[in-house]
């Protein structure tokens, strides 16, 4: 039976708090996540520490997303639900040294704690026969080579219509990244359970198979269709 997987997506709209980085962000790019079979780069610079954030309202979530710094940040309830149930992916948590609302309150209320975590690559590609995907030109940048672990199709991935991959490499992580789609996280169904039986807050997702979907009838096919709502784990 073929695994189920999720991918994390940000939401349009939420209730929660979003974050900010605040001033003096700096990246360490000589810690950028590399392909172990061509050496191509495949994520950004690392974020270092001391590591600050602003939260844009009280409502603060167990998945908190970020705009400017990371993908997201993970609440201390979130992180021990995680390791408690055995999920399995995350290879390291660092706690945000400093997190603020942007605004003061009436009543001043403190901060919870949130964490930066750092996920496991799987070595799962994209089975690009079985994929519905359109590719733009290749041209002299870094897709001119092909790499059959990190861009086997030596051209860019412009719309993401359907994926499918190859699921006899999947490694059975809980929460990850692939080498192919860079800091794009995936999910198990497990760890998507989980989430809903303990209520965990402001997970968003969708299905693998249909990751870019939306966007493609959207950009390509003028077809703007409200009712395609990614899911959520809890309101």
């Amino acid at each position: 039976m073929e695994p189920e997987l999720f991918i994390i997506t940000y939401p349009q709209t939420t209730k929660y708090a979003e974050t900010a980085s605040m001033d003096n962000v700096k990246y360490d790019y000589d810690r950028v996540e590399r392909c172990p079979l061509c050496g191509r780069s495949i994520s950004g610079g690392f974020w270092m520490q001391p590591r600050k954030v602003a939260l844009t309202n009280r409502r603060a979530p167990d998945f908190l997303y970020s705009y400017s710094c990371e993908p997201f940040l993970i609440s201390e309830r979130a992180l021990a639900v995680i390791r408690r149930e055995g999920l399995i992916g995350i290879k390291g948590a660092q706690e945000i040294e400093y997190g603020r609302f942007q605004r003061k309150g009436k009543k001043e209320i403190p901060v919870p704690k949130y964490y930066f975590i750092e996920l496991v690559r799987s070595r799962m590609t994209i089975n690009h026969e079985k994929s519905s995907i359109v590719y733009g030109r290749q041209d002299d940048g870094p897709y001119t080579k092909p790499c059959p672990l990190c861009h086997p199709v030596p051209k860019t991935y412009d719309f993401l219509r359907h994926l499918e991959f190859h699921t006899e490499q999947y490694e059975g992580y809980d929460i990850f990244f692939t080498y192919e789609l860079g800091e794009t996280a995936f999910l198990s169904k497990r760890f998507v359970n989980v989430c809903r039986e303990n209520g965990l807050t402001n997970l968003y997702f969708r299905p693998a198979a249909k990751y870019g979907t939306k966007e493609a009838k959207y950009f390509l096919d003028g077809i703007e269709d409200d009712n395609d709502e990614d899911d959520m784990v809890s309101s």
